[in-house]
């Protein structure tokens, strides 16, 4: 934020007052409210803001989209020299917060000390340039920023907010370490301030963590309002086609799309950062197949998580503004906290690692709450053939306390698909009238809703809802109200959850039209001999790329810059690749694209395809010969299929010998799904299933 339109600060700091209930003048804080801020706020936000000015310590526990930031600024309503400090976990978050604030302030984080400075930030902070001032945990916790910042704003300090306050226990404890030092606040700062920490998914256990790490006593002020979304409509949908295909997304391309408006805003939450580029390729491959031509390049699908650079990241939330985006395939780096109005749909795919982080996912549809959204969940088919009375128990379990519910491993999914693998295929959807997200055929309850027994066994089951509202207590906290604490009121239209109403969540059918060709369980392959020489050949000529790329670097080797898992990628292609297009498809290769959309080759790339080129040709030399296996061909690593024929991931990864032609294939060993299977007419292990092509009709 540019330091020039800040104010300049006053001549005179006075200290922050602790002011007597009775003094507070409640009327005249909505007043200006109004004035200032533009908004008028609930009861519930002038008694946060009301025990602040008291100098009590609040927890603020609101569902998302209710206006919980705009407790972070309200009490400093009554004085023009108070400030606040609030701890944020993203910089997304904070630089969205500083640009729309109706108040100085400012997000001091990394983009902004590398563009403005450090010191300088510092200064104008420390100097009452700011009455709000945002930061990381990491950065609060330094002591740089005690003594540059908090110490010299001690006397003006009316409340330090901690947003997100539920990721002190849930980050704290795993990537993000500072999260637990920020329960040293009480010897930061002056300990007549006051704290707020804010979440829209407080659990009894996380909510009794935070209190002790921040030593809030358990007669502690609480703000409760429940964090039921009735505008969200919640169902779980199986998948139907291995999960490495992603093909059961392919619903998210409407029938009859033609254009990037026609695609709802959808966020598709993933709990890794290649599943999630890995669902934005198959996406972007979609749009192409319908024609779907996208205005400004790379807008319309898109990925977004942690590793994606500032500027493309900027340039991301800009086109998620302007509803350029069409399509964001995420991980939790993208929405936590931040203002997404336009989002009509959010699609979960595989359990999330937490109730809570499924909660915060869902609430991220339909965030504007005049307005109706969907959560959908797509789990492996382990979840549902288990039975469905089991994965309600499990959920339950969550409720009672479990910490963490994580995916079933790859090898209990049921391969619905019948073996096929449609990874390079295309799919077409239609829509089937009735049925239910699950689609379960087994489930008699879930079918028609018949009147005589389809409502006695929804009862018996219950709402999905249900479980939602008691993890979080919602019946014990103060009820949406329309105009008394919310905006929300019942509309025309709105969907609780499959269990309520089946009929009203009709699922999409994918259907697949099979290449020729290939049978079942199998994949294109290359020739052994042309295998083998690409591993060994890319294996010679990593060390050379390494020295051309780094000379005289120490440390710096072959299998740094090029590894093992990548020359086996290319090696077992299946596919001469010449061009960026399949490279790309083939492997993500972090030296051989320019940017994050891997459309631009970089010279380490296109050294690449000019060295597989060269070993084509001498392969090609060989003549007929070459296609034979010869003796000597060593063991391969392999992503190996399934235990029904689909095909593996990286947690399969094993060792094979090749085996007879027509014999049985060895079993791999790792920590994902067995490989047992065939052997081909090559001697080697199919590793995929059939590949499909489709067509829209």
């Amino acid at each position: 934020m540019p330091l020039a339109n800040a104010p300049p600060p006053p001549e005179a700091r006075p200290k922050a007052k602790i002011y007597p209930r009775e003094t507070i003048d409640v009327t005249e804080l909505k007043r200006r409210a109004v004035e200032v801020l533009g908004v008028v706020p609930f009861q519930w936000q002038l008694d946060a803001a009301v025990a602040i000015l008291c100098g009590e310590d609040v927890i603020l526990d609101v569902g998302t989209g209710s206006g919980k930031s705009l407790c972070f600024v309200l009490a400093l309503l009554f004085s023009t020299t108070d400030v606040a400090i609030t701890v944020m976990p993203l910089t997304a978050l904070m630089l969205e917060q500083a640009q729309n604030a109706k108040i100085p302030t400012i997000a001091i984080c990394a983009e902004t000390i590398a563009a403005v400075g450090r010191e300088k930030l510092f200064e104008a902070a420390a100097a009452g340039a700011y009455r709000h001032i945002l930061c990381s945990p990491e950065l609060f916790a330094t002591l740089e920023f005690k003594q540059g910042v908090v110490n010299k704003l001690a006397d003006c300090l009316r409340v330090v907010n901690f947003d997100e306050g539920h990721l002190m226990t849930e980050w704290g404890t795993t990537f993000r370490s500072e999260y637990r030092t920020l329960g040293n606040v009480r010897g930061l700062v002056p300990s007549c301030v006051p704290v707020m920490p804010v979440s829209a998914t407080w659990s009894a256990d996380v909510l009794d963590d935070v209190m002790k790490l921040l030593g809030l006593p358990p007669t502690t002020r609480r703000i409760e309002i429940t964090n039921a979304r009735p505008n969200v409509a919640l169902s779980i949908r199986q998948m139907k086609f291995e999960e490495r295909s992603m093909a059961d997304l392919r619903f998210l391309i409407p029938v009859g799309a033609r254009k990037p408006e026609d695609i709802p805003i959808t966020l598709v939450y993933t709990n890794e950062r290649l599943k999630a580029e890995r669902a934005c390729e198959r996406l972007k491959q979609w749009c192409t197949d319908e024609g779907i031509e996208d205005p400004e390049d790379g807008a319309c699908v898109a990925f977004y998580h942690a590793k994606v650079g500032p500027q493309r990241k900027r340039e991301l939330e800009r086109q998620q503004a302007e509803s350029k985006a069409r399509i964001w395939c995420c991980t939790d780096a993208a929405g936590l906290g931040c203002n997404m109005r336009n989002v009509a749909r959010v699609v979960l795919w595989e359990m999330p690692p937490s109730f809570c982080a499924l909660v915060q996912r869902a609430g991220r549809a339909a965030r504007d709450l005049n307005t109706l959204g969907e959560a959908i969940l797509i789990v492996t088919a382990a979840y549902i053939n288990k039975g469905k009375k089991e994965l309600e128990s499990i959920t339950a379990h969550t409720v009672e306390g479990a910490a963490h519910v994580n995916s079933a491993p790859g090898d209990d999914v049921d391969e619905l698909s019948d073996g096929v693998d449609v990874a390079e295929g295309r799919q077409r959807v239609l829509v089937q009238e009735g049925g239910v997200r699950e689609g379960n055929e087994s489930d008699e309850g879930d079918g028609d809703g018949g009147d005589e027994d389809g409502p006695k066994k929804r009862v018996k089951r219950g709402k999905k809802k249900h479980v939602w509202d008691e993890f979080f207590g919602n019946a014990q906290k103060t009820q949406l109200q329309h105009g008394v604490n919310t905006i929300w009121k019942p509309q025309e239209g709105q969907r609780c959850c499959y269990r309520c109403s089946p009929t009203r969540f009709p699922i999409e059918k994918i259907v697949l039209d099979k290449m020729q060709g290939l049978k079942r369980g199998r994949k294109k392959e290359f020739p052994v001999r042309l295998t083998h020489m690409l591993r060994r050949d890319l294996g010679k000529w990593r060390a050379i790329l390494a020295e051309e790329l780094y000379p005289g670097i120490e440390g710096v080797t072959g299998e740094t810059v090029l590894g093992d898992d990548v020359i086996e990628q290319l090696a077992t292609f299946g596919d001469r690749i010449d061009t960026v297009d399949l490279l790309r498809k083939c492997t993500r290769w972090f030296l051989a694209y320019a940017n994050d959309e891997r459309k631009v080759l970089t010279v380490a790339g296109q050294a690449l395809l000019t060295k597989l080129r060269r070993i084509y040709d001498e392969f090609d030399a060989l003549g007929p010969d070459a296609l034979s296996t010869g003796p000597g061909i060593p063991a391969s690593l392999f992503y190996g299929p399934s235990t029904r024929g689909g095909s593996g991931g990286p947690g399969s990864r094993g060792t094979t010998v090749p085996a007879a032609r027509g014999g049985r294939g060895g079993r791999g060993r790792g920590t994902g799904t067995r490989s047992a299977g065939r052997g081909n007419d090559s001697g080697t292990k199919s590793t995929r299933g059939k590949q499909g092509r489709t067509r829209r009709k």
